[in-house]
Order: C-alpha cells, then sequence, then structure tokens
C-alpha cells in the first residue's frame, strides 16, 4: 500500500510524520504543497481544514495526521480495513473536546 504525505515543505508537522513513516519503515509518496501559492485550493478541496499533513491511502482516505501513531496504536491497516462509515466513527473519537468547551454559551452573544 503506497501512501501519499501531502504538507508544506517547511512544515514541522510535515518532517515529523516523515520521521514516523521511516521509523515505521512505511513507503510513501512525499506530494510537496505550495499552500501560499497555486497549490492552496486543490489541497483545500482535499482537506477542508487547510492543515498539514495529511496522509492519503490509494482510495484517497484522507486524515490530519498530527497524533495518529499514539491515538490508534493498531496502526492504520485496521482502520483502511473498516468501512467508511466505521473510520468516521473511529477518527471522531480521536477528537477531543476543548476542556473549556462546557463553559462557552450555546449562542455566542456580545459581550462574552
Amino acid at each position: 500500500m503506497m501512501l501519499a504525505l501531502q504538507g508544506g515543505k517547511r512544515s514541522p508537522f510535515v518532517r515529523r510524520v516523515t520521521i514516523w513513516l521511516d521509523l515505521q519503515g512505511r513507503e510513501f509518496e512525499p506530494r510537496p504543497v505550495d499552500l501560499f501559492g497555486a497549490d492552496f485550493e486543490s489541497f483545500r478541496a482535499r482537506n477542508p481544514l487547510s492543515r498539514v499533513a495529511v496522509l492519503t491511502t490509494p482510495t484517497w482516505w484522507s486524515v490530519r495526521v498530527d497524533c495518529l501513531r499514539s491515538q490508534v496504536g493498531q496502526g492504520l491497516e485496521a482502520i483502511e480495513a473498516q468501512t467508511p462509515e466505521a473510520r468516521s466513527q473511529k477518527l471522531d473519537g480521536l477528537v477531543a473536546p476543548h476542556p473549556m468547551a462546557s463553559t462557552l454559551p450555546s449562542s455566542p452573544e456580545w459581550p462574552f
């Protein structure tokens, strides 16, 4: 399975994921993206949050991979083998709410 790592050339997050992939012995194709140029809109189409790094599998399933290794102990194969709905639920579970979220008003009004 060939992975593609998309992101800015100078991003510390891209370098971190590159090191992690190398340590895991995984083959991947680096795909540099000019986030401040012509590549931005095509990158945003694949990653609406416009954050790097993005690791893409051949089935075009994408995920932001800041903490993937520590959060998903089973590795990418376990997630990739699941249905798209199951993958979505797994990834939703990786996102923890901010500790202050419960103290914010349900509808923002000025002044806060």
